[in-house]
């Protein structure tokens, strides 16, 4: 239809169905349609620019290296401005690629010197995502002109990147980071009212030397973590220690913990005191491996740390089995769980099992829900629905959704 004429459509109806058409990926569609009448301009512009992801380029020819995306999203920018506002999404990915035969230099996000005139016109941003190979430094220039006052969850990975860079989003809530390789730099002391107050961590990773850094720069800088309320360590593979060390900076406000089972010979001072966490109520434990060359230590971690426990609104228990007869040839322990569960003094108020199959089992071989049910009988009998035990064949690489707002 011509773009000057009325719409024939109510314009909540025009919006309603580009919003179908971006919820499936109808990009082109979208495209399209912003051509094609004045009605659907704006709506289809704001989907289309919602989320960016820039992809930048570790090495480029030395002459007549193509225009990144960056650059090309830069000209569109100063053209129209206004997009810019759209943008509440952003994902920067410095890639490597494969390396021609023709000379190469290095150049990556420190390089990306368009990035530097895009960053101040993203103003809308609410999450931002950097990621870069390990040890890589996104560089001075690239630190300074990140600003971003809407910012709300900032997701890095593998980049190298100062601590106090946190400063720069007042309104930060939401902070993951992968085997991010923090260093310490000199800076002016900001307003402590500017300070972001972060409510959720996730840290992953297995690089205990770096996380060891993170821990020795958050006593160094401003209070970052005083209002931490959930915390997500599932997947971070450093011994017991700096996980206790970490739940020592934020014991007095976390209420959501989402942690793992660490395999290690039984003893007092490797077993986690969830009782100095005065606000806990929620906690999610991973990977507690029944197998037959782990399974003495395991339930030894398990129970000592459940009768450790201050009342909760919800426990979740992610065990790895090998087959259902674990539920037999450990009986004494399955029973001493159930009377775990059922004590009065801890008080959990909802329990979740989830019971998944090694990786490494032969197909076909299923974990019996209702036999870890049966094996239950006085948390059933108290709980009612509020246990629930599932045999879903969760991935023991993420599980993420167990407990969906942590």
């Amino acid at each position: 239809m011509p773009g000057d004429l009325p719409p024939a459509l109510p314009q909540e109806l025009i919006d309603a169905i580009l919003d179908t058409l971006a919820a499936y990926g109808e990009e082109e569609c979208l495209r399209q349609c912003a051509l094609a009448h004045r009605s659907m301009l704006q709506r289809s512009q704001q989907l289309l620019f919602a989320t960016i992801e820039l992809e930048v380029p570790h090495f480029i020819l030395s002459s007549n290296a193509p225009a990144t995306p960056s650059r090309k999203l830069l000209i569109v920018l100063r053209h129209s401005p206004h997009l810019g506002n759209y943008v509440h999404e952003l994902s920067i990915v410095e890639v490597s690629g494969p390396i021609s035969q023709e000379q190469v230099v290095k150049h990556g996000i420190a390089r990306e010197v368009a990035l530097l005139d895009i960053l101040p016109m993203l103003r809308a941003v609410k999450w931002l995502r950097i990621t870069a190979p390990p040890r890589s430094y996104v560089g001075d220039d690239f630190i300074d002109a990140l600003a971003m006052p809407s910012l709300l969850h900032l997701s890095l990975y593998t980049v190298t990147f100062p601590l106090y860079i946190l400063d720069r989003f007042p309104h930060l809530r939401h902070l993951t980071c992968h085997e991010v390789h923090w260093i310490p730099a000199t800076h002016e002391p900001r307003d402590t009212s500017a300070i972001p107050k972060v409510k959720t961590l996730t840290v992953s990773g297995k690089l205990a030397l770096q996380f060891d850094i993170f821990l020795g720069l958050l006593a160094m800088y401003p209070p970052y973590l005083d209002n931490l309320i959930a915390l997500d360590v599932s997947e971070l593979l450093v011994p017991n220690f700096y996980i206790e060390q970490l739940l020592d900076r934020c014991q007095s406000s976390l209420q959501q913990l989402h942690t793992r089972y660490r395999i290690t010979q039984p003893a007092t001072n490797d077993i986690p005191n969830f009782a100095a966490l005065p606000s806990l109520r929620d906690l999610a434990i991973r990977d507690i491996t029944l197998r037959n060359d782990h399974k003495r230590g395991a339930w030894s971690w398990l129970l000592a740390t459940l009768q450790s426990l201050r009342p909760l609104r919800r426990l979740v228990l992610m065990f790895l089995l090998d087959s259902t007869e674990t539920i037999t040839r450990d009986a004494a322990e399955w029973r001493r769980l159930d009377e775990i569960l059922d004590s009065a003094d801890i008080r959990i108020e909802r329990v979740d099992i989830h019971a998944n199959e090694l990786d490494w089992m032969e197909e076909g071989t299923v974990v019996d829900a209702a036999a870890i049910a049966v094996a239950l009988p006085c948390a059933r009998r108290r709980m009612g629905q509020k246990l629930t035990v599932s045999t879903n064949r969760l991935p023991t690489d993420g599980v993420s959704d167990i407990i969906p707002h942590i």
